[in-house]
């Protein structure tokens, strides 16, 4: 295949939505630009893959095309563009949290890049501040968390900043980690309003809420919230924690039916997904979930499951004892990778908190 055909499959794949689709599609057309060969047509498309990738759950995926562009953009500096290769280093940073393969010692390294290569340019330390802050939160080093958290709001913004919704959802998260539940959801109020927005926020906001929420045994508010933000995101690979956290309010309240709807759509896509960190926080929710069919009596629901799943039944039809106890072994399993690798023990605290939560005891 020639240059101009590569070009053109990249030309006709920008508009594409993001998806597994894309992703393949785009796959393709690397290996295409590899074998002509064309390195910079390689990166060009690898970049664009990284993109359809991060937006569409393909977190493996994403990583490694990243780590062939970063290469490529330190041996040939003058052939790229400098502030796309670091803007999207701060979203592989993220997804390497969410496959407990990929090392701390490994996380640390793109941290460190990240923040040389922003101040060694002249700009902020504000993004790097606030990727360490957001890293530490997710790996439950709260004290570093909250450290790079107040270095994070005191630097000044420039072009390599996050959007202000993006930077405002991320401080409603720290909150949220630090147990300042109350506070979260005041920081969330402009995302709520309509006054911030941006492609993925406030959709991704709706269901971060529902644990300070629930902590603060403030249900009413939380159904409210949940009657919003869950049609926007419903069967979406990008918000399966958020899913899963509304799942939570669901079992709460006893809304079976809704429930089961969420379960369903959320579980096909978990079944795609290649995030260890967001298949472990479905099957912790899953867990709540039949644990609560349990305490109602419910002894057996008919649920869609994806088939290579091996607690997969072709009649539909689980036994919820049954089903409850391989979801909470699997994100027994996942959740101890996880803290293996971070050192920590939130995986433990916060699947404990979730159950807690969801039966309301």
């Amino acid at each position: 295949m020639s240059h101009a055909e590569v070009v053109q499959m990249l030309l006709e794949s920008v508009d594409w939505e993001h998806s597994t689709q894309k992703v393949h599609f785009l796959e393709e057309a690397v290996k295409l630009a590899d074998a002509i060969p064309d390195q910079h047509l390689a990166y060009e498309v690898r970049m664009e893959l990284v993109t359809a990738a991060e937006f569409s759950g393909n977190y493996d995926i994403a990583f490694v095309a990243y780590s062939w562009c970063r290469n490529y953009s330190r041996n040939n500096p003058d052939k790229v563009d400098w502030q796309s290769v670091i803007w999207r280093l701060k979203w592989i940073v993220d997804l390497g949290l969410h496959v407990p393969s990929i090392s701390k010692a490994q996380i640390e390294e793109m941290l460190d890049d990240l923040e040389t290569s922003v101040t060694d340019n002249g700009y902020s330390p504000r993004p790097a501040h606030g990727c360490r802050a957001a890293i530490y939160r997710s790996m439950g080093m709260l004290d570093k968390a909250r450290e790079y958290g107040e270095k994070w709001l005191a630097s000044p913004r420039d072009s390599m900043t996050d959007c202000e919704a993006c930077e405002v959802h991320k401080d409603v998260l720290l909150k949220i980690a630090l147990g300042e539940s109350q506070r979260a959801i005041e920081i969330a109020r402009p995302l709520l309003e309509g006054e911030l927005s941006c492609t993925t926020k406030p959709e991704g906001t709706y269901g971060a809420l529902m644990i300070p929420l629930l902590r603060l045994g403030d249900v009413e508010r939380a159904i409210e919230l949940a009657r919003i933000g869950y049609p926007m995101i419903r069967g979406k690979k990008l918000y399966i924690w958020q899913l899963s956290d509304f799942l939570l309010l669901q079992t709460r309240t006893g809304q079976w039916e809704l429930a089961v709807d969420n379960f369903d759509s959320t579980a096909r896509v978990v079944g795609e997904a290649n995030s260890f960190q967001d298949q472990c926080d479905f099957f912790v929710a899953a867990t709540a979930l039949l644990s609560g069919f349990n305490d109602v009596g419910i002894e057996s629901q008919s649920l869609q499951l994806p088939k290579h799943w091996d607690c997969h039944r072709k009649d539909g039809i689980y036994d919820t004892a049954e089903l409850r106890t391989w979801f909470d072994g699997k994100s027994d399993e996942i959740g101890r990778q996880f803290d293996a690798r971070n050192g920590t023990d939130r995986f433990v605290t916060r699947k404990a908190e979730k159950l807690a939560l969801a039966s309301g005891k």
